[in-house]
Parts: structure tokens; C-alpha cells; sequence
């Protein structure tokens, strides 16, 4: 790709990253709709998501990775793993560096290095995130994305954008009956997802996902760094900030570790702890014992998502692996034994960034229509007690008249394509058990529901004479709210005068595919209120933040 424009306009381009907890990935499309993955600035396929402070200044990727040898206390690894936390990671100067500002910094040097990379401006930019991540976490990912500088920005599920990349140009080449049930499992440095979804002819169908935020490569790796502190704390005592310190140190070393024994039988480890030698000849049957636990948590979660989708292993056309972590044999062998034809994506590294680039390429080349038509009602809606039914699933159409080589010499052809994602959580309100007084949560809209979803439930009045009602919208939680995280709140006021206890209220959610969030009360007597959540506006400002992460953000321009 030249680093020039070689025509007096610049090329505008949409750009799609993958924001990994241990490496960040970013790509663009060609003229033809294909992906291709960008080089940074270094020359490097993947940037490392590591940030280190010298001097006040924030350091992003292998030059970060570097400056771990002189100042490794200085070093923020895994920042995504806080990400939707305001505790701070590390602090230098006064700044508090939270998950927010790490990855705003590593966001802003991938903007900048596409720039250079392309010779272009960025018009648009998709990043992806875990499925199981939360409103209150997909917020700060878009709000980090705005303060690096990132237009026209949406966010996509990793799984979903690995499932683009896989199936886009080969769904087109399918029978249009022709539908074929792929389980996506993303292992990555430091989140896990898997993700049910059907590939056909004009698009895909996200059935049901599931995950962890806090489990990836990094606890591979911690498993080792267990075994050298464990040794080295036969030689000598360790304090419990000796061992930390040693967790943050090993990191690397462990990593290396990981990798030699995916393709090696054994491994030689050596490291210093608290001024003691250790030396670990580790092999791959004590490794893949050391992490089986591990494993079966991501082998719990694909039972789950099969049984919630109702699919049978069986019925799978192929399992695809997504993410450098399933390249560990053992991840392949485990899978196997579902019965599905395993399949590692072309490059599990760079599939979901690919994903991502096609989806902000669709996206921005026509209109992501926010609302397709309405289709007439399927007989087999699902409804709720009240005897609303939910509006059928319509999708999101990636409306773009994409330019594809057919296989007879070149000819352009173009055609919709469609993803209907769902959401995944639990999203609902809190209210009162007429009965006990204590909160209660009430679903709304259940997990892995197809969106775009709209659904009406009804709740009553506690006190006679009441005049004002507040809903509180959360995502996930227990049945009490326990927790859940909050969406948002707003009030009824103003209700006329001398309504009895228990009037009607009837609350409905509408959810797009977009993350947008429309929520209306209705109260018997006359009352109503509309509120629109949008991920984009929903955030909690903090301009004196804000302006310090600009004049952070200005040291490197």
C-alpha cells in the first residue's frame, strides 16, 4: 500500500482495530472490499498494548515492551481487562492512568500510524470488543475511541467481526438455501468469547454468544509464573510484594514460555526472583495439566451457548478459532472432540481487525439502516406475560452495492449484506416486590435476544397518591440487581392528582442494533415519558479529564 496518495485528493479510509488486551491490530479495505492489515509505524503487523510512562510521557507498544528492562513498574500490561474501572492502573506525576486513558493512547498512536501507513485521513472507524462486555464497558471503549481522535466510530462484537471476515466473500459464493451453523472460538490474550452464528448466502445470524472478560492468554502464562515463585520460595521467603513485583517482571518470560511449548514438547525457563536463580525445565503435558481448569471454563461456556441456541454439536459445520491463544494444542484437541471440523481462521491474529475494517468500509460506503422495515408478525414471536410480542428480528443491512470479482474474469457485482447481532446481557429494570419491599429486578429483554427487539411489560404504582415514578435501567445482575450495571435512570413526573395504588404502568424498551436504547412509561391517568440511551451520548462528561488526556495526547503529535 503506498504511503503516499497518488492522486491530489486524499483517500479517505475506514479503519477497523482491534483493541487486544495483549496486542492491537488495525486494517483497512481495498478498493475491491478486501481487507488488509496495516503495518504501525515500527513496520510491525501488531502493536503490543503496552503502555510505559518515562518522564511524564506515555510510551505505546514493543518501545513500551522495552522499557519494561529499566523501569518495569512503570509499565501498564492488560489494560483491558480494567476497562469501565475509574481505579487507576498506574500513577505518574499526579495522572491517574486508568484503563480509559491507557487505551485512549494506544488507540491515538493507531490512528496516527494508519495515517502514515495509507497517506490518508481515517472518515470512519469500527473498533470491535468482547461480546460479553457491558453497556457500561462498550461506553468507554467509544468514549476512549473520540478522545484518540476517531470519526464516525461504532463498536462490533469480536466474535461477529471474526465471523465477517470468514464468511463475507464466501457466503456469496453459496446456495441461497444454503445455511451452515459456525461456532466462533476467540481465545485471546486476555478476554475469551465464543459465539454461535449461521453464515448464509446474503449475510449472518448471531444465534447466541457467551464469555469472560478475565480469562485469556495472560492466565496461561500465570501459570507458569506460579510454578518460578513457587520454587523460588523454597530458596527464600517471599513477601506478598515481592511475589506481585515477580507476577509483573515473569510476564514476558512466561509468554515466551507459552509460545515455544505450542510448538515444542518442552521449554526451558529461567528468571530471577527477589535475587534467587530459578531454572524450570517445563514440558507441554506438565503445562497443559498446570491449565486444565482453564480450559474447561471455555468448554463450560460452549455447552452453554449450544444448549441456550438449542444446536447440537454435531449440527456444527466447523468450529473457527480466533485469537493467538488457540494455537496451544491443546485448544484444537478439546475442541475436536466436539465432533466439528476445527478450522484456525487464515490468521487468528488479524481476523477479527479484518472483520472490523469490512464493517466500517460497509458501513460508511451507504447507510447502516438504524431500522429495516417491518416485517409482518411470525407466528412463533415470543411473549411476554402482559401479552406484548416482541417485533420480529429485522436486520441491519450493510446497504453498500459491494464491488466483488466474480470467478469468470473479473466482472463487479454488488449485493446487501446483513448482520443481525443480539445482546448480551440481560437488560431490564429495578423495581419493588410489592410484598417484601426489597428491590427486584425485572427482565426486559433477555440475553442472546435478536436485535432489533422491542418489548412492553407492566408495573403498578406502590402508594396512593403517587406523583412521580423512576426507572432505573440496568444490564445484567442477579434477580435482586446485584451486580448489575446501570445504564441509566430518569422520571415520571408530574402524575395527576389522586391516583389510587397499584395504577398501571407500562414500561417498553426498544433496543436497536446499534446500542441504541429507547425506553418509554406510560401511565393510566395521562402521563408518559420518553428516554433515548445512546452509548455514544450516555457517558458521564468529566471535562477537567478530558482535557488532561488532550494535553497527554498532544506530547506525542
Amino acid at each position: 500500500m503506498n504511503s503516499q496518495p497518488t492522486t491530489a485528493e486524499v483517500p479517505r479510509i475506514r479503519l477497523g482495530i482491534d483493541l487486544g488486551t495483549t496486542r492491537t491490530v488495525m486494517a483497512v479495505c481495498d478498493a475491491f472490499g478486501q481487507a488488509q492489515v496495516l503495518p504501525n509505524a515500527e513496520g510491525d503487523w501488531s502493536t503490543p498494548s503496552v503502555v510505559a510512562i518515562e518522564d511524564g510521557e506515555p510510551i505505546v507498544g514493543q518501545e513500551a515492551v522495552r522499557y519494561a528492562d529499566v523501569d518495569p513498574d512503570s509499565v501498564i500490561r492488560f489494560a483491558k481487562r480494567s476497562t469501565g474501572s475509574k481505579a487507576p492502573l498506574l500513577v505518574r506525576g499526579g495522572v491517574p492512568y486508568t484503563a480509559l486513558l491507557v487505551q485512549t493512547v494506544i488507540l491515538k498512536k493507531m490512528a496516527r500510524d494508519a495515517k502514515a501507513a495509507t497517506g490518508g485521513e481515517i472518515a470512519a472507524a469500527t473498533i470491535t470488543v468482547p461480546a460479553f462486555f457491558d453497556e457500561r464497558k462498550r461506553r468507554e471503549v467509544l468514549r476512549a475511541g473520540t478522545l484518540a481522535g476517531l470519526p464516525s466510530l461504532s463498536i462490533l462484537n469480536e466474535p461477529t467481526a471474526a465471523a465477517i471476515d470468514y464468511g463475507f466473500l464466501d457466503a456469496g459464493n453459496a446456495p441461497k438455501t444454503s445455511k451452515r451453523n459456525i461456532l466462533v472460538y476467540d481465545l485471546g490474550g486476555g478476554t475469551f468469547d465464543v459465539s454461535l452464528v449461521s453464515l448464509h448466502r446474503d449475510g449472518i445470524d448471531v444465534l447466541a454468544v457467551d464469555g469472560n472478560a478475565r480469562l485469556g492468554g495472560a492466565d496461561w502464562d500465570q501459570k507458569i509464573a506460579e510454578q518460578l515463585i513457587m520454587r523460588a520460595g523454597k530458596q527464600t521467603t517471599l513477601t506478598a510484594a515481592q511475589k506481585e513485583a515477580a507476577q509483573r517482571r515473569l510476564a514476558p518470560i512466561c509468554e515466551a514460555a507459552k509460545h515455544t511449548l505450542t510448538t515444542r514438547k518442552s521449554a526451558k525457563v529461567s528468571a530471577v526472583i527477589a535475587g534467587v536463580n530459578v531454572q524450570m525445565d517445563v514440558t507441554r503435558d506438565e503445562f497443559q495439566k498446570w491449565t486444565a481448569a482453564l480450559l474447561d471454563r471455555t468448554r463450560f461456556l460452549i455447552k452453554k451457548v449450544l444448549g441456550e441456541a438449542k444446536v447440537r454439536a454435531e449440527d456444527l459445520e466447523a468450529v473457527l478459532l480466533v485469537g493467538g491463544s488457540t494455537r496451544m494444542p491443546q485448544v484444537p484437541e478439546m475442541l475436536s472432540r466436539f465432533g466439528a471440523k476445527v478450522r484456525a481462521s487464515h490468521s487468528p491474529d488479524q481476523a477479527v481487525a479484518r472483520g472490523a475494517a469490512i464493517f466500517a468500509s460497509e458501513k460508511l460506503a451507504d447507510t447502516l439502516l438504524s431500522e429495516a422495515s417491518r416485517q409482518d408478525e411470525p407466528e412463533d414471536s415470543p411473549e411476554n406475560v402482559s401479552g406484548s410480542r416482541v417485533p420480529p428480528s429485522t436486520p441491519s443491512t450493510l446497504n453498500t452495492g459491494r464491488a466483488q470479482r466474480t470467478q469468470d474474469g473479473g466482472v463487479l457485482v454488488s449485493r446487501q449484506f446483513q448482520i443481525r447481532d443480539v445482546n448480551s446481557h440481560d437488560l431490564g429494570v429495578i423495581g419493588i416486590e410489592l410484598v417484601t419491599r426489597r428491590p427486584l429486578r425485572q427482565i426486559m429483554i433477555p440475553r442472546n435476544t435478536r436485535l432489533p427487539a422491542k418489548l412492553t411489560k407492566r408495573f403498578q404504582t406502590v402508594h396512593d397518591n403517587q406523583t412521580s415514578v423512576t426507572i432505573r435501567v440496568v444490564e445484567g445482575g442477579d434477580r435482586l440487581g446485584n451486580g448489575s450495571s446501570s445504564v441509566g435512570s430518569f422520571a415520571v413526573v408530574g402524575l395527576r392528582e389522586g391516583l389510587p395504588k397499584g395504577t398501571p404502568i407500562d414500561v417498553t424498551f426498544g433496543y436497536n442494533a446499534f446500542g441504541v436504547l429507547e425506553v418509554t412509561a406510560d401511565i393510566h391517568g395521562g402521563s408518559s415519558m420518553k428516554v433515548v440511551v445512546d452509548r455514544k451520548a450516555a457517558d458521564d462528561d468529566d471535562d477537567d479529564f478530558d482535557k488532561m488526556i488532550e494535553e497527554l495526547l498532544a506530547l506525542d503529535d
